[in-house]
């Protein structure tokens, strides 16, 4: 039996599994502010399903190797063998948050992901995708096939500089703007939304949820900024499909990709997104399933190779 955990800035997953399958009568939800360590979280979780469990993998909103790592979010650290001596079991493994997706890309059904742009895969290429998260924060997953099993590097590509092209577009829509966004995760994330919208409205800052919700009940400022944003998304993530070559596909995932390109604003993704040089085409996919990083925490390592 193994546990699987998906311990962002915000919130936290977690589920048993079985042989590379997630037990989804096992699946729970936390708001990290509830605990003070993520030993206490994981503590209550092993309370509440109240089953022994032999290893476990953790995906972490952070920078880390295989036996550390600590939130950006969140002064939390976590540390392999403590763990392991804290619940009992015979391995931990913790894996960045972003490469759990990247591990699950591949068994992800269609009926969890919706479609941006639909591209057949060119046959007889190394099947490589990128997973791109925008929530809490940004980074991305750059995943290639090697033998029929996933391999997933770990990134941290939201402390980077903001491309030149971003900046550009932020300085036509407003001089200036692009001084307040150095690095890329402070323009993409919740939290950029919410300042992008501030500095732009000049009202007070609210919530990426509310500007996109607004976006929604067709508010005017609202919707200008969520529109604009859309367009800065699709040329970041031009960049980094540039950067990685993913002719296997892009998958969005987070909660500001998915919430926002269910709005009317997509349409300024389609306009600015552009294929990488020599490329002729590229899928696009929003990943649906808020639990998608258990199942590849719940796949990590259990490929043949």
């Amino acid at each position: 039996m193994r546990l699987v955990a998906d311990i962002g800035g915000t919130n936290s997953r977690f589920a048993l599994s079985m042989n590379g399958e997630v037990q989804a009568d096992t699946l729970r939800r936390y708001a990290n502010d509830e605990f003070a360590s993520p030993e206490q979280l994981i503590e209550t979780y092993l309370q509440d399903i109240a089953t022994p469990v032999r290893e476990m993998v953790l995906a972490v909103a952070g920078p880390g190797e295989i036996h550390s790592a600590r939130l950006t979010n969140r002064p939390w650290r976590f540390e392999a063998a403590g763990l392991a001596s804290l619940v009992g079991c015979d391995d931990v493994w913790i894996i960045n948050d972003l490469a759990a997706l990247g591990y699950a890309v591949p068994r992800l059904p269609s009926d969890r992901l919706t479609r941006l742009i639909d591209h057949p895969v060119p046959p007889g290429i190394q099947r490589q995708y990128l997973v791109i998260g925008i929530g809490t924060g940004f980074n991305v997953s750059p995943v290639a096939d090697v033998n029929g099993a996933p391999v997933c590097l770990t990134v941290e590509a939201g402390h980077a500089s903001l491309p030149q092209v971003v900046a550009a577009e932020l300085e036509t829509h407003q001089a200036g703007l692009s001084a307040h966004f150095p690095t890329i995760e402070h323009l993409f994330s919740g939290r950029g939304l919410s300042r992008l919208y501030g500095l732009i409205s000049g009202a007070d800052r609210i919530s990426a949820q509310q500007i996109i919700a607004a976006q929604h009940a067709a508010d005017p400022v609202a919707g200008g900024i969520a529109d604009l944003y859309a367009r800065l998304i699709g040329l970041i993530s031009g960049e980094m499909a540039q950067l990685y070559l993913p002719r296997a596909g892009v998958f969005f995932a987070g909660s500001i990709a998915r919430e926002l390109f269910a709005t009317r604003a997509v349409g300024q993704f389609h306009r600015a997104f552009s294929c990488p040089s020599g490329v002729t085409g590229l899928s696009v996919s929003v990943i649906l399933d808020d639990a998608a990083a258990l199942l590849g925490c719940a796949a990590f390592r259990t490929a043949p190779g």
